[in-house]
């Protein structure tokens, strides 16, 4: 060692920086594990999460190697700890002061992109709070059953060909399926943010974001990573199920005021659902 030179630093968890335990219910051959930092999960392996998890401040890396050795049954000394700190998690922003973290959200163009929350957790959670009724056991049931039987009345017995010969008599009503189609999106959101919080967990934001070329609405559902495969299933599935209980809305605006291109918007709306 230098002369004036003093020991490492004994590796601590950055500010904000939470650990969330092994990954439930997931297709992984190897247990993943879940670090949350700000707003973000993040998923790394169990020798990654086991040195974190060391990390507080107390231990020097050597210390570090002999438990994390212990648990895993892996041989490591302390420059292999030091090695894991300085290139993976300091980096990711998860051991330290936080300022180095580079990781950046996936950039991947079938991704949402240009994303912007304009709706806080606290409004959505209110929302979803009263939108959990649909899924008490009884209403889901009956409103199950309400979309299974008008669509079928709808594409076996009604058809669609007087609907769609109105909306193009008169363009106007062409603008007015695009708002009703925005309604079903909304509520399509709402859906998962709903689910998401019967689920156990809870929505952090809705926003607006761009989607290949065209702009789509979003809901922040990251809290379902922490969550079973069944409950991330439920979250993913509220979506499909709103926009069921959307076309019975539209359905009972149908039968009141017997305006054929309404029935338009549904198979708009199981469109949407299909793709």
């Amino acid at each position: 060692m230098a002369a004036g030179s003093g020991p490492p630093p004994r590796p601590s968890l950055a500010p904000g920086v939470l650990l969330a335990g092994a990954m439930p219910g997931t297709g992984y051959r190897a247990t993943q594990w879940l670090i949350q930092r700000g707003d973000r999960y993040l998923q790394v392996s169990e020798l990654l999460y086991r040195v974190a998890e060391l990390c507080d401040g107390t231990r020097s890396d050597g210390e570090i190697a002999v438990l994390v050795a212990a648990a895993t049954r892996r041989n490591l000394s302390g420059e292999d700890v030091r090695a894991i700190v300085e290139s993976k998690l300091a980096p990711a922003g998860i051991v330290g002061n936080g300022s180095t973290a580079q990781v950046s959200r996936s950039s991947s163009p079938l991704g949402v992109q240009l994303g912007t929350k304009i709706i806080g957790p606290s409004a959505i959670d209110c929302a979803a709070r009263v939108a959990g009724v649909f899924f008490f056991p009884g209403v889901a049931i009956v409103a199950a059953a309400a979309a299974i039987g008008t669509h079928l009345w709808l594409y076996g017995r009604h058809g669609l060909g007087s609907a769609i010969g109105e909306v193009v008599l008169e363009p106007w009503r062409m603008a007015a399926l695009a708002a009703i189609a925005f309604g079903a999106a909304a509520f399509h959101e709402l859906g998962h943010a709903s689910a998401l919080r019967v689920a156990g967990g809870r929505a952090r934001g809705m926003g607006l974001g761009f989607y290949l070329i065209y702009p789509v609405l979003f809901t922040d559902v990251t809290d379902s990573y922490r969550l079973g495969r069944w409950r991330r299933l439920l979250t993913d599935a509220g979506g499909f199920y709103f926009n069921l209980i959307f076309t019975l809305g539209v359905f009972a605006a149908y039968a009141i005021t017997r305006q054929d291109w309404l029935l338009v918007a549904i198979a708009i709306i199981d469109f949407e659902i299909v793709h």
